[in-house]
């Protein structure tokens, strides 16, 4: 996954920023946590076809959490408030 932001250049283009590794298959849903006092630049909830979600630190692009508990694959994540809340194809 890419994390990209605006091109310091020409504010009308972006460029890469970070690669955040850590799904071994494709990512799909995605979820911002705004900047506070644990993510200082904000963090990205990711869901993956390989059952996982990661929690994201963007001030330096590390996994800082892998939430495990689905069986087949995330097809959704969403924050209420502090909460992450997780969906699948799963039962």
């Amino acid at each position: 996954m890419r994390y990209w932001v605006p091109d310091p250049t020409d504010k009308r283009k972006y460029e890469s920023s970070k690669i955040l590794l850590g799904h071994s298959s494709f990512v799909g849903p995605l979820a911002w946590i705004p900047p506070n006092q644990d993510f200082v630049e904000g963090a990205i909830v990711s869901g993956g076809m390989d059952t996982m979600v990661l929690v994201w630190n963007l001030s330096n692009g590390e996994k800082v959490q892998s939430l495990k508990g689905h069986h087949l694959q995330v097809t959704g994540v969403v924050l209420d408030g502090e909460d992450i809340v997780s969906c699948s194809v799963d039962w």
